[in-house]
């Protein structure tokens, strides 16, 4: 007899012995601090907890293109727009329920796959461009 457990990305995404405050937005947790072999492992162990396409049989067959996809077109829109948050949709707040109350994180839906409604942005395009 044994047990088969499931748990979404989500979970995985937020393990605090991989990712240390793994609610605040800290892009660079992802750049190298030093060249020392503690700091090496670090950032192996956040590169194997991270599957926005899922991993194992079940994983995205076109994940390499749609990373490059996706890295060329943000780059390109962080070039070209000014941003900012509009509104605080799909942020966690008091009396939404457990799980559902951390302010500032964004509140996915559970299904196999994320279902999102949000976030809000408004962009404007840079003066000069």
């Amino acid at each position: 007899m044994g047990l088969n457990v499931g748990s979404t990305l989500y979970t995985l995404h937020h393990n605090l012995d991989i990712f240390p405050e793994p609610y605040n937005y800290d892009i660079e947790r992802w750049i190298p601090r030093d060249d020392s072999e503690e700091e090496k492992v670090r950032l192996r162990g956040m590169n194997r907890s991270y599957a926005p396409f899922s991993i194992g049989p079940r994983q995205c067959v076109a994940k390499n293109f749609a990373m490059m996809e996706l890295l060329l077109t943000m780059a390109n829109v962080f070039w070209r727009f000014d941003f900012e948050s509009v509104g605080a949709l799909g942020e966690g707040g008091e009396g939404l329920g457990m799980g559902r109350e951390k302010k500032g994180e964004f509140q996915f839906k559970a299904f196999f796959t994320s279902h999102t409604e949000g976030p809000m942005i408004r962009f404007k395009r840079r003066e000069g461009l």
